[in-house]
């Protein structure tokens, strides 16, 4: 087993300024995680919490998960990862199914940081404890953990190794750290000591804003998976490296770059079992060959013989560092047999040795990585609608993935729930007991269910919804919007016409199309986001909702706060001097309706700054009076966390910060007045929405504002300038 802390000190002494990850809003470099993960570790040993015992993490997307997760692994602990917008009623099961002792939630995570000290140093596991959990569907109803253990992470640093790109230092985290794949990037981002950017929760369904993003942060390498990069068509010059995985990957290559590689892995696995480098298109995508010499890879034929050569049958693999599901012996000793972990995906092997999945032995739905059980999407559903006869299948149609549900549309009616042809059901409800990736994109009524000979239910003549008998009767649109919105439908549906009465989802549509279509209307000036599709799934509802938010929509920014604003009078002289020193001033929040990406903030500031020099200037005393001075800090964009209005002197009389969705202007009504305050908060977030919707060319021309003309006559464009000595009041 390497000495994965043996790799880890190494990077903390050697480059523990580096940044080591950022979410948009926050940053942590090598030595702050340490810092922030040692302390971690301090609370945990002195609740006695260490080898064996599971602690729950459930925390905001961002830089504080891959703290508390080596935070847990300096303890010997073990961690089990999931984000605060998983569902509760899961989050609460799971914690109580594999016997946590723990929570480490926001709350608990700011007490820890304020509280508690850093202990340097480690536990030692043996490469048998428990390390962590990841849950996926189970057929119980309930979902099932899988146990890791520590020898995993050598297994999952490992199998990345074959393709590993020593001039690559930028990396991205799309996948949810519920995923075993977001797992598999901590550790194998630190070990390499790159710079890792955890892409926001809401920015993963938004493809603009996470193509902005890649562009943004010069990302090199990240997962993204087939249905996304489908839409992905031209890469951004940043990157190096693509992988993907978990799905079909058919019909995906890039002619240069970046290298394009296809990973077979899964929850049960927690490394890369199969890689493919896919430097040409291929009808059906290879996952590639075995990474590790000593992972034995088989193919068993339908008596359960091993398959010699070409071929194909179930595939299988061994793995000693997964001990199997936490609590069902029954279902472990019935999935890994003689240590052989048996996969229920049909491949074939060709002569040179590369594996193709070509189908499923059972009626498991697998996506992204996660193998869903039918059941306890069904139950979920009987559960919120009081049906007692519901079939979940999923299906693989035209490289998508999707869902559907079959009810008795006779039970339906009973109970007051078919309405239109429809099953009327609070999807936001079951979006509470089920995570995005489960939830059913087609609800389809039956008179009864095909059944077998022996009066089970055949689900293999379940069909899928075909597109034109789904489709409803035409009903042409009536105004210029609604005529936009049909065309776009049809254009990322491949559809001849769609009428305003046509469901989106229902006509082919699926999360990723919704992501296209959402592009769309960005590139039509309509801002209409995935969520909006989903909740208006028609053309003539989606016009609607578009024409009622109309305003709300077509502003990046919503609204801004006085927060402890306090008035400071236009005075200066020795009484600003003061006031500054107390750390009086104004502050003024912007809420954005999107994640605020510091980048852009930063450039669009300097931007600002450049064509309006004054607003950079910052001050400093002389003999009792203050003198303007250019700022030598061009933007100064910086987290919220960081504002420090104890001692303004030195600093510029203007400064920007972020804080999630929120731009925050720290000033000093000395440099202007107030119209001149407004001015600048308007034209730095014009300029602001411009770059992050891709127009990058700098303000070209300096408008005429009331507020120039003020500065102008007090001020030169350059040099350094004594204030007016004005009385003190």
């Amino acid at each position: 087993m390497i000495d994965f802390f043996g790799i880890y000190d190494e990077k903390i002494r050697s480059i523990g300024d580096r940044v080591a990850f950022s979410d948009g809003v926050d940053h942590m470099t090598y030595a702050e995680l340490d810092e922030a993960s040692g302390r971690i570790y301090h609370y945990l040993k002195n609740h006695g919490i260490g080898r064996e015992v599971f602690v729950q993490i459930v925390l905001k997307r961002g830089v504080r998960i891959p703290a508390a997760v080596v935070g847990v692994v300096k303890a010997g602990a073990a961690f089990m990862v999931l984000e605060d917008t998983y569902p509760a009623d899961r989050i609460a099961y799971i914690y109580d199914d594999c016997d946590c002792q723990l929570r480490i939630d926001d709350e608990l995570y700011s007490e820890i940081m304020e509280n508690t000290e850093p202990l340097a140093g480690h536990e030692d596991p043996d490469p048998h404890d428990a390390c962590y959990a990841v849950y996926t569907s189970g057929s119980t109803g309930n979902p099932k953990g899988v146990l890791h253990e520590y020898g995993n992470i050598e297994q999952g640093y490992r199998s990345f190794e074959t393709w590993y790109d020593e001039d690559i230092d930028r990396c991205a985290i799309f996948a949810p750290f519920y995923f075993v794949a977001g797992i598999i990037d901590i550790f194998h981002y630190i070990t390499r000591g790159r710079t890792t950017y955890i892409i926001p929760h809401d920015m993963t369904r938004d493809f603009p804003t996470v193509r902005q993003f890649i562009r943004n942060n010069g990302i090199q390498e990240m997962f993204l998976p087939p249905t996304f990069l489908k839409i992905y068509r031209e890469p951004d010059a940043p990157l190096k490296v693509l992988y993907t995985g978990s799905e079909p990957a058919n019909d995906l290559s890039y002619l240069d770059a970046p290298t394009l590689i296809n990973f077979y892995a899964m929850s049960e696995s927690g490394f890369v079992v199969l890689q493919a480098n896919l430097d040409k298109p291929h009808e059906i995508a290879p996952v590639g060959r075995p990474l590790l010499d000593e992972i034995e890879v088989r193919i068993l034929d339908d008596d359960g013989h091993v398959v010699e050569g070409p071929g194909q049958g179930e595939l299988v693999f061994k793995n000693e560092y997964v001990r199997g599901y936490i609590h069902l012996p029954e279902h472990t000793e019935s999935t890994w047999r003689d240590g052989w972990y048996h996969t229920n995906d049909l491949v074939r092997r060709d002569e040179e040795g590369n594996y193709y999945v070509i189908g499923r032995f059972d009626d498991m739905i697998k996506i992204n990585g996660n193998r869903v059980e039918p059941v306890e999407i069904e139950n979920n559903i009987k559960k919120l609608t009081g049906l007692k006869q519901v079939i979940a299948k999923g299906f693989h149609v035209n490289n998508r993935v999707f869902i559907c549900a079959y009810y008795l549309e006779e039970e339906a009616s009973e109970l007051g729930l078919f309405r239109d042809g429809e099953l009327v059901i609070d999807t936001e409800k079951l979006g509470e007991s089920l995570p995005d990736y489960m939830m059913p994109t087609y609800y389809i009524p039956l008179k009864s269910f095909p059944l077998l000979p022996n009066g089970k239910i055949a689900r293999k003549n379940l069909l899928p919804p075909g597109t034109a008998e789904m489709k409803r009767e035409y009903i042409a649109p009536t105004t210029e919007l609604e005529k936009t919105i049909c065309d776009l439908f049809a254009l990322v549906l491949k559809l001849d016409r769609v009428g305003v009465t046509d469901d989106f989802y229902i006509c082919g549509g699926d999360s990723m199309s919704a992501i296209v279509l959402a592009a769309r209307f960005s590139e039509a000036g309509i801002p209409i986001d995935t969520k909006a599709v989903f909740n208006n799934r028609t053309p003539g509802d989606l016009a609607a909702f578009y024409e009622k938010n109309r305003e709300q929509l077509s502003k990046k920014m919503l609204t801004y706060d006085n927060e402890k604003a306090l008035e400071v009078p236009n005075y200066s002289g020795k009484a600003f001097l003061k006031q500054a020193k107390e750390g009086q001033g104004g502050i003024f929040k912007y809420h954005m309706t999107d994640m605020v990406d510091p980048k852009a903030l930063a450039q669009a500031y300097e931007n600002l700054i450049e064509n309006y020099p004054f607003f950079g200037f910052s001050y400093e005393e002389r003999d009792g009076q203050m003198y303007y001075k250019e700022a030598a800090i061009r933007s100064g964009v910086r987290p919220y966390s960081k504002l420090d209005r104890s001692d303004h002197t030195g600093k510029q009389l203007i400064e920007v910060y972020y804080e999630d969705k929120q731009i925050i202007l720290s000033f000093y009504h000395v440099l202007t007045d107030g119209e001149g305050f407004f001015f600048f908060a308007r034209t730095l977030l014009h300029e602001y929405i411009n770059i992050v919707q891709g127009m990058d060319e700098a303000m070209a021309v300096r408008p005429f504002d009331y507020a120039y003309d003020v500065m102008a006559d007090r001020l030169e464009v350059s040099g350094e300038y004594k204030l007016y000595d004005m009385p003190e009041t």
